[in-house]
């Protein structure tokens, strides 16, 4: 809102001297109100002014030397779209008026029809219509931004790149060098300390032309110091760096180029806070589980900082309730992420307790026939070998009897261990088939290889030397293996396969144990005629 006695500097566009002198008379004997008038005679000199300095309204004559009609106004508008123009004309034409207010004129006046009062009016008139144009569109310009970031948190759950576009597009839309967004670790208590450690830039977005400096000496030194002194309802508001810092203070910070600032939080409400590994906590922190902490106050996840370079900023209202709305929807799309990434963590900790064992942490009985079935059906497909290697521990029972359960479970961790070891890199799966039976499926392996591999198996077992005194002939634990292998076909199921590596191991279990049997059944000869055609005896 002008005030009465607030100062306005006027272009005047007018080549007629007579009407220039008069309108500088009109606007000189104002009262309460002093007028800064800047008169020139052709269209080309006000469009150079109006590149080097800032006016607060143009009065534009309609006819001058190098231009005539509305285009001269259209001229002027296409250099600048926010400053007020007021036709000045000698045409009394209705038509024209109307015409001149479409084209962007805030008022039309004809010479000689005008009083002091009515010029002085108008001209008011003209900045406060301006203005309220001018905030509309920015209001409009601010809701659609907000809305297309609302839409993105809405519909993407990549919290990276939302908040990459959000610093990016807030860059452009406030014309301002750097938009950034840091996270802060631990909220406060890492700040406190000055903790190399307390946090980093995650995101920013900076202008072509940006020499912001050193940001980070920015950050730690006058930005953040703030955060923990202050509610959640802070805003840090730095017009003019230089001259609302003492020159010590300066030299702290070691960023002279920055010249003003403009900082919001960003906090996580909520009676909960989870630590876990992500993209968004520390990089040297790996490995461990989800531990959640119950909090009764905001935390402090970051800030939604701007820095403007070039020179000091009066940063407007509208930009710091925009900001802040801005790093309410921020903070939205972070707990969003926050709460899908624990579903996605809770359904990968469901699917592992559905598909591996808990005690070795191999695949289960079930997993492995859901593997068993799709190589089945692709090495029926392209004619692959298909082998199966099914362990078991010799004389388990008589160990769980002897040591008791819990070393009978250390028994079976250590065994599962070495299996693990021999058939690594070949097994498409490794599984606890049953109480004290480990099962390998191998595919594209043929019977030699899959023999050579449950050797290994069984030698790493061995190598072991776990005490077994209820073992017959020897005092360790050992295994027994036996090995199926085919090449499937119409005339076979799954199971046979299954069926006989199992009676593989039966007969090596016969012989003996700590031994390897093996099987190999030919495609086109149907199960019932089946017989084993090789074995080892180790």
């Amino acid at each position: 809102m002008l005030t009465s006695n607030q100062s306005l500097k006027i272009l005047l566009v007018e080549d007629e001297a007579a009407d220039a002198d008069l309108i500088g008379e009109l606007l000189g004997d104002v009262y309460h109100t002093r007028f800064e008038l800047k008169a020139v005679a052709r269209l080309e000199q006000a469009i150079e002014f109006l590149q080097l300095e800032q006016f607060e309204v143009i009065l534009l004559d309609l006819s001058l030397p190098d231009s005539k009609g509305l285009d001269t106004l259209i001229k002027v508008k296409e250099q600048v779209k926010t400053i007020p123009v007021v036709v000045l004309t000698a045409l009394n034409d209705e038509n024209l008026a109307i015409e001149a207010v479409r084209a962007g004129a805030q008022d039309y006046l004809v010479k000689g029809k005008f009083s002091e009062d009515l010029l002085i009016r108008s001209l008011r008139y003209a900045i406060e219509r301006q203005r309220a144009e001018e905030a509309n569109r920015q209001q409009a310009q601010r809701e659609r931004l907000l809305s297309k970031i609302v839409d993105r948190i809405r519909q993407s759950l990549q919290l990276e790149e939302i908040l990459q576009t959000t610093v990016a597009e807030v860059q452009q839309f406030l014309k301002t060098d750097r938009v950034l967004i840091y996270r802060c670790y631990d909220g406060c208590a890492e700040l406190a300390a000055r903790s190399p450690e307390s946090g980093k830039i995650l995101v920013e977005a900076m202008s072509a032309n940006s020499c912001c400096g050193n940001t980070e000496a920015l950050l730690n030194n006058l930005v953040l110091p703030w955060v923990c002194q202050q509610d959640s309802q802070w805003i840090q508001v730095l017009e003019d760096v230089n001259s609302q810092m003492s020159a010590e203070d300066l030299q702290t910070i070691n960023c002279r180029q920055v010249k003003a600032v403009l900082t919001v939080p960003i906090w996580q409400t909520g009676e909960w806070k989870e630590q876990v590994n992500s993209i968004w906590e520390k990089e040297d922190n790996c490995g461990g589980e989800a531990k959640v902490i119950r909090e009764n106050k905001p935390q402090l996840w970051g800030i939604l900082t701007a820095h403007h370079c070039r020179s000091a900023r009066e940063w407007q209202e509208w930009e710091i309730k925009f900001l802040r709305q801005l790093a309410a929807q921020v903070a939205i799309a972070i707990q969003q992420s926050e709460l899908c990434r624990q579903l996605k963590l809770a359904n990968q900790k469901l699917h592992q307790l559905a598909t591996s064992d808990p005690l070795t942490g191999v695949a289960n009985r079930r997993k492995f026939q859901q593997v068993l079935q799709q190589s089945w059906r692709l090495a029926l497909k392209e004619q692959k070998l298909l082998s199966i290697i099914i362990c078991d521990i010799d004389f388990f029972k008589n160990y769980n009897d002897y040591y008791g359960h819990l070393a009978g479970d250390a028994c079976l961790q250590q065994v599962c261990q070495a299996i693990a070891k021999a058939s690594k890199n070949t097994a498409s799966v490794l599984a606890r088939y049953g109480g004290e039976e480990f099962i390998a499926l191998l595919l594209d392996y043929d019977l030699k290889t899959a023999i050579a591999i449950a050797e290994q198996m069984r030698q790493q077992v061995e190598s072991l030397k776990l005490p077994n005194f209820q073992s017959s002939p020897n005092q360790y634990v050992t295994i027994s293996c036996g090995v199926a292998s085919t090449i499937p076909s119409v005339k076979l199921s799954v199971s046979s396969l299954i069926k006989s590596a199992d009676v593989a191991l039966y007969q090596a279990k016969a012989l003996g144990k700590n031994c390897i049997y093996s099987t190999f059944y030919p495609p086109e000869v149907d199960y019932n005629s089946l017989r084993p055609i090789l074995q080892i005896n180790s």
